[in-house]
């Protein structure tokens, strides 16, 4: 189950949060209408960024082949910076339920509930399509070791997901997600050390995320 919701929005590695810290990014949390604008700054550009000129909102395919993934909101990337608007909506076919949570100890409040992740990736262009050619890497918000870091989710309904078990690999799993219909924070921890994941809407305490470029291809 860990590597599942892991693995589920990492694939293309290109989920984020934009919460305030001390490097000056941004973002005031709370109600769907605060986390649909993403701005953020001094980022760090892990892998070579100089041909990335603009910010790509990036959702998987249905199939999840890599054949037909949609660009659903652009911004210019200057200055290691970006602000970029999320839209009001999600294209329907997308969507995918929330049971990918289901297990032992965990409650869904609305089992018809769905979601659906983005991605944020750096593009050479601005246009409202996606190509290879264009692509050169992946923008994260995570912890300096990788054991924490925050994604958005869109949901089509509101839904609280909540309790806590231990999988088949002994892994500790613990969700305390309360999710609005709209855009949503999720931040997640996954640490190998202690044999610990999980999901939460609650910034945790004492963590600090930054922004990061990378080619993870």
């Amino acid at each position: 189950m860990k590597r599942f919701f892991t693995l589920l929005v990492i694939a293309s590695a290109g989920m984020f949060c934009a919460c305030g810290d001390k490097n000056g990014n941004e973002n005031p949390g709370g109600d769907d209408s605060s986390v649909k604008t993403v701005k953020a700054s001094g980022v760090t550009e892990i892998s070579d960024a100089s041909q990335v000129t603009y910010v790509k909102a990036v959702i998987p395919d249905p199939d999840d082949d890599g054949s037909d993934p949609q660009v659903i909101a652009v911004a210019p990337y200057a200055d290691q910076g970006f602000t970029l608007e999320l839209p009001e909506s999600y294209p329907t076919g997308y969507l995918y339920s929330v049971d990918v949570y289901e297990a032992d100890g965990v409650t869904i409040t609305n089992p018809d509930a769905r979601m659906g992740s983005v991605y944020l990736e750096g593009h050479t262009s601005g246009s409202q399509t996606w190509s290879e050619s264009e692509y050169k890497g992946d923008f994260d918000y995570v912890n300096a070791d990788y054991t924490y870091g925050a994604y958005y989710y869109y949901f089509d309904s509101d839904v609280t997901i909540t309790g806590s078990g231990t999988d088949e690999d002994g892994w500790t799993y613990n969700y305390n997600i309360s999710a609005k219909k709209g855009w949503n924070l999720i931040y997640y921890y996954d640490d190998e050390t202690d044999e610990t994941f999980g999901e939460t809407t609650v910034k945790p305490s004492a963590v600090i995320l930054a922004w990061e470029f990378e080619d993870w291809r």
